[in-house]
């Protein structure tokens, strides 16, 4: 009888000794586990910081508090939340982890913030309606360039949208430098520049370093 030997592949080689680095047989570890944001914003505050005010839209727009309403309000909200504090997360950053991290503390500055931006949109509007009912019809278009010192992308795409909301002006484009501001007349070009006027100082104590 012979003795017992261990099995060779077709090289000859027996088939029981460690499997080179890098086969497809090797050994590997499980990679830990990756938080929700996908990098850099761990932690639940930017996750709450999104979908508090979207599930609190949901309520204010449904009225209802039952579980046929808030159920997919609630999904809706945290699935909507997912997605954009991770998309928050590439690169280029829209503000540091950390200041992302600070917005649920500022929530009562938001909300003023909101509060009072609601104001000038209803001034504006009512401007910019007695600019169209004017028969001398006193509308001077014209670009207006805003070099705002804000220091973040988060904290000038608000910028951008808040001009953009307010009537008589509407944001072209926006760069490192600043933004490109159409503007209905005088007025309105004298309220944005040169540096977002009172809604680029409001966000810079709100957004800025």
């Amino acid at each position: 009888m012979t003795a017992d030997r261990p099995a060779r592949g077709d090289a000859g080689e027996p088939t029981d000794r460690p499997p080179a680095p890098g086969s497809a047989s090797e050994r590997r570890e499980p990679a830990p586990p990756s938080d929700f944001t996908g990098s850099g914003f761990a932690g639940w505050g930017p996750f709450l910081t999104v979908f508090v005010p979207l599930l609190l839209f949901w309520i204010v727009l449904s009225g209802k508090f039952d579980a046929l309403h808030l159920v997919p309000g609630i999904a809706a909200a945290a699935g909507a939340a997912r997605v954009t504090v991770r998309l928050l997360a590439l690169p280029p950053a829209a503000a540091p982890g950390a200041e992302i991290a600070r917005l649920p503390r500022k929530i009562h500055h938001l909300l003023a913030y909101g509060v009072w931006l609601a104001g000038q949109v209803l001034g504006s509007a009512l401007r910019v309606a007695r600019v169209v009912l004017d028969p001398r019809l006193p509308v001077a278009p014209e670009l207006v360039r805003v070099e705002d010192r804000l220091p973040w992308p988060l904290s000038r795409l608000t910028l951008a949208h808040s001009i953009t909301l307010t009537p008589g002006t509407v944001t072209l484009d926006a760069d490192e430098r600043g933004l490109t501001i159409h503007a209905l007349d005088a007025d309105s070009a004298a309220a944005v520049a040169p540096d977002g006027g009172k809604t680029g100082e409001r966000l810079a104590r709100l957004l800025g370093r």
